[in-house]
């Protein structure tokens, strides 16, 4: 029963924020004070969770065609009970926000607001808006790092980074999904192109991305090591990726995609801790 409940807080994502937090203090070039940074992996964490259980909650028609799995539509957890559990989870992570700095607490608001405008109307109405929301959502984990210790500098373009992954990673998942999209009438960019023409809408920020990663090392914000990294394992992999996977858009195929994409983020965000 234990296990069900782990599930739905997909807690590999919720590792993920975790750690994105600790990076982003990282990367400002301070890790002090520590405790306010663990106060904010720990918040990052909990509002994370419940995002992912109010996705859950929300995406119930649309899980029951493409994830019948999961923990809602399988039956295994009531969807009221689940609503009950993203809200309890939520609160925490507010509340923990409380102890970090005003500011943190006023980010982590946003967060939540942005995820809940996601998860109720975003995602099934605006398409590409919702895309973008929820990626900005992301990349508010490696901020939150940077506002714990108090210092924003040296975090904008890992920042930006992770953003544009985070949007061409969201789009390429639509794709996966369109099955449960197109039955709840979602206004995903599948449900309106053709699965080719959303597949080359969702690598142009990835492209975009590979043509902006060299550039903090010519501008001397990163040094050699950081684009010895970058360029094989951030670059190579995204180019690599697009040409094996355009003839392959089957679910499977792009769940394979999805998850090379999120290596490639930690990937990403190991060439900027080593610059």
């Amino acid at each position: 029963m234990i296990k069900v409940w782990i599930t739905i807080l997909r807690p590999f994502n919720v590792l993920i924020t975790g750690t994105a937090v600790f990076i982003g203090a990282l990367l400002t070039g301070s890790i002090t004070p520590l405790s306010k940074i663990i106060l904010a992996m720990v918040s990052a964490a909990f509002i994370c969770a419940g995002g992912n259980v109010e996705n859950d909650y929300f995406d119930v028609e649309i899980d029951r065609i493409n994830k019948p799995y999961r923990p809602i539509p399988s039956g295994r957890i009531k969807r009221k009970h689940a609503l009950l559990f993203s809200i309890i989870l939520t609160i925490i992570g507010l509340a923990i926000a409380i102890f970090i700095t005003s500011k943190a607490l006023l980010l982590a608001i946003c967060a939540v607001i942005l995820l809940l405008a996601y998860n109720a109307y975003l995602k099934k109405n605006v398409g590409l808006i919702g895309n973008m929301a929820v990626s900005i959502t992301a990349t508010l984990s490696i901020v939150y790092g940077g506002v714990a210790v108090g210092r924003i500098e040296g975090i904008l373009f890992p920042a930006f980074f992770a953003f544009l992954f985070h949007l061409g990673r969201e789009i390429i998942k639509d794709i996966e999904d369109i099955s449960g999209d197109r039955m709840a009438k979602s206004c995903s960019i599948p449900s309106h192109y053709s699965l080719e023409k959303s597949y080359y809408i969702g690598f142009i920020p990835l492209f975009l991305l590979l043509v902006i990663t060299p550039l903090p090392y010519f501008l001397n914000m990163y040094n050699l090591f950081y684009l010895l990294v970058v360029i094989p394992l951030v670059d190579l992999l995204l180019l690599f990726s697009f040409l094996f996977f355009r003839k392959k858009l089957d679910s499977i195929n792009l769940h394979k995609l999805s998850n090379i994409l999120k290596l490639g983020m930690v990937f990403g965000l190991f060439s900027l801790i080593i610059g």
